[in-house]
């Protein structure tokens, strides 16, 4: 069953979130296995919650319980495969999808013709940046990097709109400020 819990302060479930949770390589993701409860080590699935939002964006089942008490569990570079310790080996499960999310924004300043890059979870080759509802050339760069140049015009904080060719799009209000 999922549970509506803030990942930064799960209560007295908390020491056993963050045992063996992992961020994403671009640190827009938190990986999180299940929580032992009353001790009885359960780790069956993992949930996995969008930093920015605070959310949960995704929970895998596992075909086993995950060895508690080590840092049983791993990513590859784009998020997609978990490798996981579990009761008779190792799991791995590959995603079909990585939940579409975005971390940061770099330079958190610019100003226009400045090439800023985005860096996030779920990125699609032919994904669309929209920066303040004003569409820009993309660059994709991998399934974690984003690459845009900032057009003549835009002023004060921007929002950043990723649209995947899929249809999945995410919205980062205040994502960087222009000068």
């Amino acid at each position: 069953a999922l549970q509506d819990v803030d990942f930064l302060d799960a209560g007295f479930l908390s020491p056993y979130n963050i045992a063996g949770a992992k961020f994403s390589p671009s640190g827009s993701l938190f990986f999180i296995p299940e929580a032992p409860i009353n001790g009885v080590p359960l780790a069956k699935s993992i949930d996995v919650f969008d930093v920015h939002r605070q959310r949960l964006a995704l929970q895998i089942a596992l075909p086993e319980p995950l060895v508690t008490g080590l840092n049983a569990m791993c990513l590859d570079d784009t998020g997609s495969k978990i490798f996981a310790l579990s009761q008779s080996g190792i799991t791995i499960a590959q995603l079909a999808f990585v939940p579409l999310s975005i971390a940061s924004v770099s330079p958190s300043e610019a100003s226009a013709g400045t090439a800023i890059s985005i860096r996030g979870s779920g990125f699609q080759n032919g994904a669309q940046i929209l920066l303040n509802s004003i569409p820009v050339q993309t660059t994709y760069v991998d399934a974690n990097t984003l690459r845009a140049t900032i057009p003549a015009g835009l002023t004060g904080p921007i929002q950043v709109l990723v649209t995947n060719p899929d249809g999945g799009s995410y919205k980062y209000d205040d994502a960087f400020t222009v000068q």
